[in-house]
């Protein structure tokens, strides 16, 4: 692992960490509980661009985001925030011989609006890794929803 300046660092640590994650850690990464081991592993590479808070929660969005695609899970509930205060619950919805996401429900009003409406996978990890995704989930609404 490296220091995390970018998102490609951040990217390539976390698939660092993905590739000998014991079972008891995968499971802490997608619920966000008990990741004490994990901040451990990961503290020393995080930076004041990329603080431990914002990695976890980019670690969990990945983590979750792979099971979805993988159909290892049905739903992600995925936190957008380190206090897991909001949320949305993200599906693997299939369109056109790919496949997209659809925030089927959030707590946060303005993203549960649309729950059959796909977000095709590269933009929905983009807006996950941004420190402000709840806002460029809301601006993709407003942009793309007729």
């Amino acid at each position: 692992m490296v220091k995390i300046e970018s998102v490609q660092q951040l990217k390539l640590n976390f698939l660092d960490i993905w590739k000998d994650i014991s079972e008891d850690d995968t499971q802490s990464l997608i619920t966000l509980n008990n990741i004490a081991t994990l901040e451990n592993r990961i503290k020393p590479f995080c930076t004041e661009e990329y603080p431990l808070e914002h990695v976890m929660v980019i670690f969990h969005a990945y983590a979750s985001v792979a099971y979805l695609s993988a159909e290892l899970i049905v739903n992600a509930k995925i936190f957008l925030d380190y206090k897991k205060e909001k949320y949305i619950l993200l599906a693997r919805k299939e369109m056109e011989k790919s496949f997209c996401f659809s925030i089927v429900y959030s707590n946060i009003k303005e993203l549960s609006r649309y729950p059959s409406f796909g977000i095709p996978i590269d933009n929905m990890i983009g807006y996950l890794e941004n420190s402000d995704a709840i806002n460029e989930l809301k601006e993709y609404y407003a942009n793309n929803v007729k």
